[in-house]
């Protein structure tokens, strides 16, 4: 992010509060450098069906870690997923604001990004990564490159990247919001 973009969208989940507060704490730090930025969650386009299934899913998977670390193998199809009306306003929306840059913080997001770069290939996606595993919803497909890739956990290298972080600081964020 050498230039400044019109808007970073940053796309989350709230599937996990592992990838919602720290891509809120980069949308904070974005906007304190001046960009602007905008925290997307992707439950926001499920259909209401899907909706429902995700609560009874985080409800199951909080009590049971080896049902959750099962479902990450499992490969989901997202092609049922997603509200057509709600994801037709938003990329109408991006369209509008001419909106390129983005930060996918959950690879629930990388379906809605390949349909997005069908009449927009200039698009510019970093991957947030911070689980320790290959999850199924990071496949990738041809149809969107990705600039760059930045992982919390390096298994290659037996590094975890990360800048310590003051409680007093993440406190300030939490009561800005």
């Amino acid at each position: 992010m050498s230039e400044k973009s019109s808007s970073i969208k940053v796309l989350t989940s709230l599937f996990g509060y592992g990838v919602y507060f720290p891509a809120r704490i980069v949308a904070n730090s974005l906007e304190t450098a001046e960009y602007d930025s905008e925290v997307l969650l992707v439950e926001h386009l499920f259909t209401d069906a899907k909706r429902k299934t995700f609560e009874a899913s985080k409800t199951a998977f909080s009590k049971n870690y080896k049902l959750a670390k099962l479902a990450t193998k499992l490969s989901i199809d997202s092609s049922n997923m997603f509200d057509r009306d709600k994801v037709e306003t938003l990329f109408k929306r991006w369209e509008a604001a001419k909106v390129s840059e983005f930060l996918c913080f959950s690879g629930l997001w990388l379906d809605l990004l390949s349909l997005y770069s069908k009449s927009n290939p200039q698009l510019s996606v970093k991957l947030c990564r911070l689980d320790a595993g290959d999850a199924v919803t990071w496949r990738t497909n041809d149809e969107i490159t990705i600039q760059e890739t930045y992982s919390f956990l390096d298994l290659h290298e037996g590094n975890i990247n990360f800048k310590p972080v003051s409680y007093t600081h993440l406190r300030a964020h939490e009561t800005r919001h």
